[in-house]
């Protein structure tokens, strides 16, 4: 049977039908409509090659089918590869926070450096300014128990500890702010 132009307006004519079915398998009436129109294209660049097909809205039908296939695994391509996308993304996302809230790791080498510098300021200090600060600050004792240890004044004392912490404040002021 030879397609004429007549037999593709009727054809053509009912093309709801065909968009019905197509919308059935891919759910979307843009594209149904879009695949059904390619189909009728295709139909009609190829009439001449129809010649021995008989049932022309079978032919049609099965082209239907062949490109919402086609269409529903382009569509299951792209749903994969931005599931995929999707993933690489929540996971740096989740590695970001994870390294911004878990800071163990950086708090100890924060601890480290000051603890280094604390020492280092220690032992550049004068014996007795690093003796009276160490007697107050990790044997806990009072500026009067410190004084008689030492046999200097009260004062002598207060005056050592202030020494000290403004060497180790200058020394420390990148790291806790004090001044």
């Amino acid at each position: 049977m030879k397609l004429t132009a007549d037999d593709f307006s009727r054809l053509f004519e009912g093309r709801r039908n065909f968009e019905n079915i197509a919308f059935s398998y891919v759910h979307d009436r843009d594209a149904a409509k879009d695949i059904v129109t390619d189909c009728f294209i295709y139909l009609w660049e190829h009439r001449d090659k129809l010649e021995g097909e008989d049932n022309i809205k079978g032919y049609l039908y099965m082209c239907v089918r062949a490109r919402c296939i086609s269409w529903l695994r382009r569509q299951q391509t792209a749903s994969k590869a931005h599931d995929e996308m999707s993933d690489i993304i929540r996971l740096r996302i989740e590695t970001s926070l994870n390294s911004l809230s878990d800071n163990e790791l950086a708090q100890k080498l924060y601890h480290s450096e000051i603890s280094g510098i604390f020492k280092k300021e220690l032992m550049g200090m004068p014996v007795l300014t690093k003796e009276i600060f160490l007697a107050s600050r990790e044997e806990d004792l009072t500026y009067q128990q410190i004084a008689a240890r030492f046999n200097v004044s009260r004062r002598k004392v207060t005056s050592e500890i202030q020494r000290a912490l403004k060497l180790l404040r200058r020394s420390l002021n990148d790291y806790i702010g004090c001044k």
